[in-house]
């Protein structure tokens, strides 16, 4: 009598040395990706970012951001991204350094 082995479908996929489960982690992998490099070029907008948003620019430190937020708090929102010119600690090397990676 001739023996027959079956396979349910997930026994199938792992039997076939997992091509189908790496198929789908480098699917995920790749996505992700995806997702991190769209949210590392996303521009910080200066009037809704919080403190740590602020600190991910160049030369924005933690006092920097702090500084941002409280002038945000008793000034209102900016008005144009020369605005942060009056924030203490802010000059224009620091806005020409910026100026690419943020909106209003």
């Amino acid at each position: 009598m001739k023996q027959s082995t079956h396979f349910s479908r997930n026994e199938e996929i792992t039997h076939q040395g997992g091509k189908v489960v790496m198929f789908k982690k480098t699917v995920l992998f790749v996505f992700a990706m995806l997702f991190f490099v769209n949210a590392a070029f996303a521009a910080v907008n200066i009037n809704k970012a919080d403190k740590a948003a602020l600190e991910a620019l160049p030369g924005i430190g933690s006092s920097k951001a702090a500084a941002i937020i409280e002038y945000r708090t008793k000034n209102g929102n900016f008005k144009t991204k020369e605005g942060l010119l009056e924030v203490k600690g802010i000059g224009p090397k620091i806005l020409e350094s910026i100026q690419k990676d943020i909106e209003l």
